[in-house]
């Protein structure tokens, strides 16, 4: 795959939903290949649920797909988003979280689904980690290259999920994010 370069401003930033701050844009000169492993695909599309008495529709039900999955540059192919704003799109085509985070959260919450893709991954990687990956830099994750544009704290969706409002403040805190990436 090749990598789009994206903007030249190092200097953009976003505030995401939470207001917290993050770099949306990178300098290719500071940016390192960081190399992993993928432990699992997950894409599902968009499905409406009832949380607390209304309609919710949601991209966070993943499920593990079998066999190679192909990139687009908004998506993993399979994959839906329900809200364009927050998720998917050209800077978070794919998302990727670390399965070495899974043995905290499942000693921190107890009763958790099996397998992966809880949190609403696409990729479940192994050997990359939010404290050794940079916005900039590029993952060679098997035979995907991708370009780390923003680190990703859940929003309220994986507490629907997991039946536990307070998951968003608990990831901030435990300071497990996930990463987006472009092709």
């Amino acid at each position: 795959m090749t990598t789009d370069t994206g903007t030249d401003d190092p200097a953009a930033a976003q505030t995401d939903t939470g207001g917290r701050r993050h770099r949306s844009a990178y300098s290719q000169d500071r940016s390192k290949t960081v190399v992993g492993r993928v432990a699992a695909v997950h894409t599902g599309p968009p499905r409406t649920i009832s949380w607390r008495g209304r309609e919710v529709t949601t991209g966070i039900f993943k499920e593990e797909v079998a066999g190679r999955v192909c990139a687009t540059g908004t998506n993993l192919c399979g994959d839906g988003q329900a809200d364009l704003v927050n998720h998917g799109g050209t800077n978070k085509a794919v998302n990727a979280y670390p399965r070495e985070r899974y043995p905290y959260w499942r000693s921190q919450l107890g009763a958790m689904p099996e397998g992966t893709g809880v949190f609403g991954e696409n990729l479940t990687v192994c050997g990359i980690d939010e404290k050794h990956v940079h916005v900039g830099d590029l993952l060679q994750i098997g035979t995907v290259l991708l370009r780390v544009t923003e680190s990703r704290y859940p929003c309220f969706k994986v507490g629907i999920r997991l039946g536990d409002d307070s998951l968003v403040d608990r990831f901030v805190r435990a300071n497990r994010a996930s990463f987006y990436g472009r092709r």
